[in-house]
């Protein structure tokens, strides 16, 4: 199956599941404290555009309850909290304590503690009940998840029956004209990382992961052998990030 095949990847080499785990655990804890710089020098601050486009698509009311894996720093969650500020109490998980560590500060700083609702769990083993959630999102966090199957499913198995799943992520399948310049951009980003972040193979990582990521249509497929129907699928800025949505059947 693919998603057994990406498990046992790290980058451009052959690792087991377990090592991966544990490698991309390491990844995170050595840039939390400079990712969201980073995210603004390597996407030129595209990624806030993309985001936005992401918060718009997603179904929120004052009464929906939402999850948002992989949270990072937390800038889904608090967007969409900002949005609707009597809304639900938005919970939000991440394996990483380090990336937890910052999206707390954020909460703190913006008066939103009360509302985020931060744990500590991988995307393959969401401790909640099933049908606890109105919508989940994931965002720019599926490819670094080890067993994709296990997390769509476990994604899946927490949604209400009728409920939303949202995912954006960067795609290997960029349009043919923007294929070389794209190439020659991801042999600068890791000595980006090394200069800003001081970590010029973690950042290697991250642009590897992209190449390695399966496929939309592959992506749409895993999506609906874990559960999920009306599944969309909308191309950004040349096919470098979709975003894939579907409903929980």
């Amino acid at each position: 199956m693919l998603s057994d095949a990406y498990s046992q990847t790290f980058g451009q080499e052959r690792v087991t599941p377990k090592e991966r785990q544990s490698r991309v655990g390491g990844v995170f804890a050595s840039v939390a404290s400079r990712y969201d710089i980073m995210n603004d020098v390597m996407s030129l601050g595209t990624h806030r555009l993309w985001k936005k486009i992401f918060l718009k698509t997603l179904p929120i009311g004052p009464k929906t309850i939402m999850i948002d894996v992989a949270t990072g720093t937390g800038d889904i969650a608090i967007s969409v909290m900002k949005a609707h500020p009597d809304g639900a109490p938005v919970v939000m998980v991440d394996p990483s304590s380090f990336m937890l560590e910052k999206a707390n500060e954020r909460l703190i700083d913006l008066a939103l503690s009360p509302r985020g609702v931060l744990v500590q769990a991988p995307a393959e083993h969401l401790p909640f009940p099933d049908r606890s959630f109105d919508v989940c999102s994931i965002s720019f966090g599926l490819r670094n998840v080890t067993h994709l199957t296990q997390a769509l499913s476990e994604m899946r198995r927490v949604l209400v029956y009728g409920g939303h799943f949202f995912c954006m992520e960067f795609s290997p399948d960029l349009l043919p004209f923007l294929q070389k310049p794209y190439a020659l951009y991801e042999r600068i980003i890791p000595h980006m990382g090394r200069l800003i972040a001081r970590d010029g193979p973690s950042y290697q990582y991250l642009v590897d992961s992209i190449r390695a990521f399966p496929s939309s249509e592959a992506l749409a497929q895993m999506m609906a052998e874990a559960g999920l129907g009306g599944i969309r699928v909308t191309s950004l800025s040349g096919g470098l990030v979709r975003i894939h949505q579907g409903v929980r059947v």
